[in-house]
């Protein structure tokens, strides 16, 4: 019997448009999907529509010197994380 682990994808801009796309396009083919945006009621809609295998974090991407701890805090939740976009 082969065990496989869950694949995990982070896309940033996940709330809308072409960020939306993508992972609806990984929900899709049952790969556990992390949104970053920095509107918590876009993310909040998205993630009604992908449903569980969506995980939402409201993040400003252009506050670069956070992002270390976000990365850093991604890393200790998901231990995998197999695609990035």
């Amino acid at each position: 019997m082969q065990c496989t682990e869950q694949k995990i994808a982070v896309v940033t801009g996940g709330g809308s448009g072409i960020g939306f796309a993508i992972a609806e396009k990984f929900v899709a083919n049952n790969i556990k999907t992390v949104i970053i945006g920095r509107s918590s009621q876009k993310l909040d809609e998205a993630k009604q529509k992908l449903g569980d295998l969506c995980q939402t974090v409201a993040f400003d991407l252009t506050n670069l010197p956070a992002i270390p701890a976000l990365v850093e805090e991604l890393a200790v939740q998901h231990s995998n994380i197999d695609i990035n976009k």
